[in-house]
């Protein structure tokens, strides 16, 4: 089990949410982003899976397709279900490649998706469910949803005014974020793994809109306990969240690697 210790600051690292950034990007995903023009509530927007399922989706991959798994990518679809007024993901899992473009300043490297022998599957219900549906965005979910940049205005944008404007899907790293987080919270048995609607300010190169639809994952173990706090360790991912994922738009087929 990691120690804590008090002299170690692991804030500046771009990959890692604390309980208090979580709750951050809760709230301002809820004071930007709406479900109808009447602003109606809307029944989910966590979504959380068994670890296990997971792990087990990324391990077919890898094994049909003779993928390494730091270079497995995990592409999460914003999908809305409008029967049940919930939130949902389509997942790819593909492969993610060192690109020839040079990295945008700040980053460390750009990786290039590769879909060949790509897995779909959508993320809802408690389930990873294999589906046959692989658009990289979700009408259901752009028709509905309308975004304003502050919370006090009146005025709002359907996202699907937006096209080009507003996040579709987003990707993170497997090995680099989703299964390091598991494994420096010490590999819990029978935890699941949450995804969290989530929002916060980027900078202009990495998001059209002030406040862009991001996601935020993190682990519960057995007994229901969130694996988040404020406190510091040696491992950083301990008690921690990931969230640092590439959003398309504005960088689509892409992973953008941050410096670490």
């Amino acid at each position: 089990m990691p120690v804590q210790i008090k002299s170690y600051d692991d804030s500046s690292d771009p990959r890692v949410i604390s309980l208090e950034d979580y709750e951050n990007g809760r709230a301002n995903f809820s004071l930007h982003y709406y479900y109808t023009e009447m602003e109606a509530a809307f029944t989910r927007d966590v979504i959380d899976v068994p670890w296990n399922s997971l792990q087990a989706a990324v391990d077919n991959y890898v094994l049909e397709n003779s993928v390494p798994e730091n270079e497995v990518a995990l592409r999460f679809v914003h999908c809305f279900d409008t029967v049940t007024h919930a939130l949902y993901y389509r997942l790819q899992i593909c492969q993610m490649v060192l690109s020839p473009t040079p990295p945008p300043p700040g980053t460390l490297a750009v990786y290039d998706l590769v879909t060949t022998g790509a897995k779909w599957y959508d993320v809802k219900n408690y389930l990873l469910s294999p589906t046959l549906h692989t658009s990289l965005a979700n009408v259901a979910y752009l028709n509905n949803f309308y975004y304003k940049d502050e919370p006090q205005a009146t005025a709002m944008q359907c996202l699907m005014e937006g096209p080009d404007t507003y996040v579709k899907n987003l990707t993170l790293p497997w090995a680099q974020e989703i299964k390091l987080m598991y494994q420096e919270n010490g590999s819990p048995v029978d935890a699941t793994i949450n995804f969290a609607a989530s929002s916060y300010i980027e900078p202009p190169e990495y998001s059209n809109v002030m406040w862009p639809h991001g996601m935020i994952a993190y682990l519960k173990d057995s007994e229901g306990t969130l694996l988040l706090d404020d406190e510091s360790y040696v491992s950083i991912f301990h008690n921690k969240g990931a969230d640092l994922a590439t959003q398309c738009p504005p960088n689509c087929n892409i992973y953008i690697m941050p410096v670490l």
